[in-house]
C-alpha cells in the first residue's frame, strides 16, 4: 500500500525539481542580440564546439571553417551574407544531420556546407549541413535537419555564440561556440 505512494511522491518530487531546475542548456539559442552593424570577415577559422546538453554533453570538437563570399552572379538575397564549409565531424559534439542538407564539408556557393545569414531582426547567424542551405530562386527551404549557431558577439579576432538543433529533428544537443581567425 505503501509503494504507490511512495512512487508518486518520488514522481512529484522529480517533477517539481525539473520545473524549478532554471532556464535549459539550449534555451539562449532563440534569443540571441540583433548584431546590425557587425559583419564577419570571408577567411579560415578555428572552430570549437562544446555540446553542454544533449547525448554527447561535455564533448569538445575542434575543427576548421572556411568561408568565402558569394559571386555577384548568384542570385542569393542579400541576407545571405557569406557560404562556406567545416572539416569536422560534427556528430562528435551531437550536431543534428541527416542528409536532407548538403554535407557540412561541401564548399559549393549553390549548395554550401554553412550559410551566414543575417536574420530579420539583425542577428547573425550559421546553418550548417541544412536545408535551407540548397537555393533556387523562388524556393525556401526551411526544414529537416543541421544545426544552427547563433552569433552572440564578434571582435576582430573572430565570433562566438551558442549552437543547437535547426530543424525538426532536435535531440537536446546544444552548445556553445567559438571561432577564432586563422589568417
Amino acid at each position: 500500500m505503501n509503494q504507490p505512494r511512495a512512487a508518486i511522491a518520488i514522481g512529484v518530487g522529480l517533477l517539481v525539481s525539473a520545473c524549478q531546475s532554471g532556464p535549459q542548456p539550449c534555451q539562449r539559442l532563440r534569443s540571441s542580440p540583433p548584431l546590425p552593424t557587425v559583419s564577419i570577415a570571408p577567411g579560415a577559422y578555428r572552430l570549437i564546439l562544446r555540446a553542454d546538453a544533449g547525448p554527447k554533453g561535455g564533448a569538445q570538437l575542434v575543427t576548421r571553417l572556411r568561408l568565402s563570399t558569394f559571386s555577384p552572379d548568384s542570385g542569393r538575397p542579400p541576407s545571405h551574407l557569406a557560404f562556406g564549409s567545416v572539416t569536422g565531424d560534427l556528430y562528435v559534439v551531437g550536431a543534428s544531420l541527416c542528409g536532407d542538407g548538403p554535407s557540412p564539408q561541401s564548399h559549393n556557393q549553390s549548395s554550401p556546407g554553412v550559410l551566414l545569414q543575417r536574420e530579420p531582426d539583425g542577428a547573425l547567424g550559421f546553418w550548417v549541413g541544412s536545408a535551407m542551405n540548397q537555393y533556387e530562386t523562388g524556393i525556401i527551404r526551411t526544414d529537416g535537419c543541421g544545426v544552427y549557431l547563433s552569433v552572440e558577439s564578434v571582435s576582430p579576432k573572430g565570433f562566438r555564440g551558442v549552437w543547437g538543433a535547426a530543424g525538426i529533428v532536435d535531440d537536446g544537443s546544444c552548445g556553445t561556440f567559438v571561432a577564432e581567425s586563422i589568417e
